[in-house]
């Protein structure tokens, strides 16, 4: 099976370094509770970039094993 991750709406933080704080780096096991448990890891990333009100959806897509994760992000800045 394939896992896959997908990141959208994020400007402030790279997708590697949200990739990275979420525990998904390539070769790492990993599933929806785990990207969840990381959730606060991201979000305090942003904090230090001054940006609060930073929302991150995450949603899990496909069957079986082969599972692609959307992680949506809205920084708020508008």
């Amino acid at each position: 099976g394939q896992q896959k991750i997908e990141v959208t709406g994020n400007q402030a933080v790279t997708t590697p370094e949200v990739i990275s704080l979420l525990g998904a780096s390539s070769g790492e096991r990993y599933n929806l509770y785990h990207l969840q448990k990381n959730l606060s890891r991201l979000k305090d990333r942003y904090d230090s970039l001054g940006l609060k009100k930073v929302e991150v959806s995450i949603k899990e897509t496909g069957e079986g094993s082969n599972l692609t994760y959307l992680i949506e992000i809205n920084e708020g800045s508008t």
